[in-house]
């Protein structure tokens, strides 16, 4: 199973697993033998039926609860996302057939590629062609479109955070595995990282959760499940979602200049958000920011913390024009600068930041 490392306050702090899974041909053989016998167990302990008292498939709308109710409203809009690496999940959020997931879950596809993807009672996977990728580490985000001539699809909502303790429901296709969904609360208020904000719960999220939505309990989206912390590979209660805010944020930057790719200054920085480097003709270098300058502003904001700083950061997209107020030799000094995309370093540059610098 593929896993990467995840910081909660560092990037390179704490071990975390994306809720991301390969094909079921790799699913450990020694838990599935274990399965296999204990399900062949189960069997001998069955009684012999008649078929008198075999379940509908679906409860009668009137004998439904409400969670029942709720789970068949949003069942529809929860896609499986199959690649060549594996399974996640999804879910359609516009009624063109545009659907979230995370930019792990369909790497290493690029904008145009296409990916499989399988809806709850179709006879036939569908082809998706996808849209905008993000960055995994930044903003761990994509967007595909299904190939259908079909415009009114199944959607689902995007709010905003709910408080803690309040209780919501994790949906996908873990390990896989046909869709299911579990519950939970918020355990924990939404908690900027260095490049996103993610909400913590209790809900069961385990690997093929990754892209699915956290819902509240009036079925829109607060989150997207993004990856767990844990030691033994599934969900230990430690689950988290990146927020609804950020994939509104992702969309309407892709409707407005085609890409979901993060906005930056093309600058290194330490941790008192003192430059130290630019990447040659990068947005810092042409506005004219100097190497020793320090940022204590950010378009008309004092800075004093740098996660503060990289979450204002992450608000603006590529073509923006911001205010950067830095300190240099004692003066206060407002630079405008035209933000870029962000460029993947050049792995010499790489090789030689420091473990407390940061690329901005």
């Amino acid at each position: 199973m593929k896993t990467r490392t995840i910081a909660i306050s560092s990037f390179a702090a704490l071990a975390a697993l994306f809720a991301w899974t390969r094909p079921q041909s790799q699913f450990p053989t020694d838990l599935r033998d274990a399965m296999s016998d204990n399900f062949s167990a189960s069997l001998a302990e069955m009684p012999e039926a008649d078929g008198t008292d075999i379940p509908p498939a679906r409860a009668e709308s009137g004998n439904m609860s409400e969670e029942s109710k709720l789970i068949e409203k949003i069942r529809p809009a929860i896609v499986k996302v199959m690649t060549g690496y594996g399974t996640g999940s999804g879910f359609i959020i516009d009624k063109s057939g545009i659907l979230a997931t995370n930019a792990h879950v369909v790497a290493p596809a690029e904008a145009g590629d296409q990916v499989d993807l399988r809806l709850e009672g179709a006879s036939e996977p569908l082809k998706g062609t996808v849209l905008a990728v993000g960055s995994v580490k930044k903003r761990d985000i994509a967007f595909v479109q299904i190939e259908s001539p079909r415009k009114d699809w199944k959607t689902l909502t995007l709010r905003p955070s709910l408080p803690i303790g309040a209780q919501v429901l994790t949906a996908g296709y873990p390990r896989g595995l046909p869709f299911s969904v579990s519950r939970g609360i918020i355990s924990a208020d939404p908690s900027p990282k260095e490049y996103f904000t993610a909400i913590q719960t209790d809900a069961a999220i385990n690997p093929g959760n990754s892209g699915g939505p956290l819902l509240g309990m009036d079925g829109s989206v607060v989150g997207m499940n993004t990856f767990i912390i844990t030691k033994g590979g599934g969900s230990e209660g430690l689950g988290f979602a990146i927020v609804s805010e950020e994939i509104r944020r992702s969309l309407q930057q892709y409707f407005k200049i085609g890409n979901i790719r993060t906005a930056s200054l093309g600058a290194i920085i330490t941790p008192e958000r003192e430059v130290r480097d630019m990447l040659p003709g990068a947005a810092a270098e042409k506005a004219g920011i100097l190497p020793k300058d320090v940022i204590v502003g950010f378009n008309g904001r004092e800075i004093n913390d740098t996660e503060v700083f990289l979450k204002q950061l992450r608000a603006f997209m590529p073509g923006d024009r911001v205010s950067v107020d830095v300190m240099r030799n004692k003066e206060r000094i407002a630079v405008p600068v035209v933000l870029e995309a962000e460029r993947e370093m050049p792995r010499m540059r790489l090789a030689i930041i420091e473990a407390d610098q940061l690329p901005v």
